[in-house]
């Protein structure tokens, strides 16, 4: 699958809008490490519980929870028959939860099985989620957003060489551009090995320039994230061969990528990164623990290290992280609960040898859960599981003040 095959064969369907949301990227320069110094650990401000889903059993996809400039929003996906559905709420730093915001995806064809994604930067927002095969091919739905929530014209484009494609929490950032966005996902057109392609949306709709490209080469990847700060774009899959994760990182450029791979990562075949300022930070998952690299772009065109750091991760399935200001939040969630590490000095040496944690109830099996952070508040969301209903509550959410 080429670049010029994905876009060519592209056709856009309208999908059926009755809200949207967005998310906050965190820029900022400056600023030093915390020296050794004890630092505070977060307090809960508020919690609560995700509404019930209208019938039992119902397969859930996610979640994702994002930050405009004034409030965050949470969305997920779940299966209403045989129809895919969007929903997204609006969570206030006060701890209000609004009243969900569905979207009729279309045919579900078995999902939701992958994950949703949303961006956000300078008024603008961006949610998007993979559609399934259902006759006319795999695609993705791309739905703009403003700083309220308010959403503008959504589009479902599907290729109809794709079998499947999957999108991670990650899979779409900001662009150079305002209203463009960083697109990455895996894709497939024999149903058994997959590629990931990037390609860039200038709102709703595929640019034609820079065409699709293969950041890691034409090989079996089954997942691929990205992240941009205002000065960097980094992307993050795992390579099967190695049983590693593999980042490269370059400038936040309006053409074609411009990326190297950065330092060999720990072992390890799942994680997450953030990225801010000139700044990417990757956490990958190995064992009880989660290893922390941070590494920053320079102008001339290098990656250096910054900082790495062992997180102690024991019990917990998944890993997320997100940056306030001077700070990195890393949450792992285990069963029953979510533990939250704050690390100071994200702007200068990260501080690993005073990490500062905070354990929180959460009624899920640790596996599916997001975090954003902004304002000096870290909002966390959790599904209950891969299916929801009358046993099996849909998930929480909480709202962290970290200052």
């Amino acid at each position: 699958m080429r670049a010029t095959a994905v876009v060519a064969c592209l056709s856009v369907q309208v999908v059926a809008v009755a809200g949207c949301g967005g998310e906050t990227q965190q820029d900022s320069d400056g600023g030093a490490g915390a020296g050794g110094a004890v630092q505070s650990a977060c307090v809960i401000e508020s919690s609560g519980t995700l509404p019930s889903l209208p019938a039992s059993d119902v397969p859930i996809g996610g979640p994702g929870i994002v930050a405009t400039d004034s409030s965050f929003v949470i969305g997920y996906r779940d299966r209403g028959g045989a129809s895919l559905r969007a929903r997204l709420f609006s969570l206030s730093d006060s701890g209000s939860l609004g009243a969900a915001q569905v979207f009729d995806l279309g045919c579900a064809a078995g999902g939701p099985a992958d994950s949703a994604s949303l961006a956000y930067r300078d008024g603008v927002g961006m949610f998007t989620a993979s559609l399934p095969e259902c006759g006319t091919g795999a695609g993705a739905v791309f739905i703009p957003f403003d700083d309220q929530g308010t959403p503008s014209q959504a589009s479902g484009p599907k290729n109809n060489s794709f079998l499947s494609l999957v999108t991670s929490a990650r899979a779409v950032s900001p662009g150079r551009t305002l209203g463009e966005w960083e697109l990455v996902y895996a894709v497939s057109a024999d149903g058994q090995s997959s590629t990931v392609e990037r390609v860039v949306l200038e709102g709703a709709t595929f640019k034609s320039s820079p065409p699709v490209a293969h950041p890691f080469g034409d090989g079996p990847r089954p997942w691929g994230s990205i992240a941009s700060g205002r000065e960097v774009v980094a992307l993050l899959s795992p390579n099967p061969a190695t049983q590693s994760l593999e980042l490269l990182m370059g400038p936040l450029v309006t053409g074609p990528l411009n990326v190297a791979p950065a330092p060999p990562l720990p072992p390890g075949d799942s994680g997450d990164l953030v990225a801010w300022g000139a700044r990417a930070a990757v956490g990958v998952r190995s064992g009880p623990s989660v290893w922390v690299s941070v590494f920053r772009y320079s102008a001339g065109g290098g990656l250096d290290s910054v900082g790495e750091g062992q997180l102690s991760a024991v019990g917990s399935v998944s890993s997320a992280l997100a940056v306030d200001y001077d700070r990195l939040f890393v949450a792992h969630g285990g069963p029953g609960s979510i533990q939250l590490d704050r690390i100071d000095g994200a702007d200068g040496v990260p501080d690993f040898g005073a990490v500062a944690s905070t354990k929180i109830p959460a009624d899920f099996n640790g596996a599916r859960m997001a975090i954003a952070a902004a304002r000096g508040k870290v909002a966390m969301v959790w599904l209950g599981g891969a299916q929801v209903g009358a046993e099996t509550s849909t998930g929480g959410w909480a709202i962290m003040r970290c200052e």
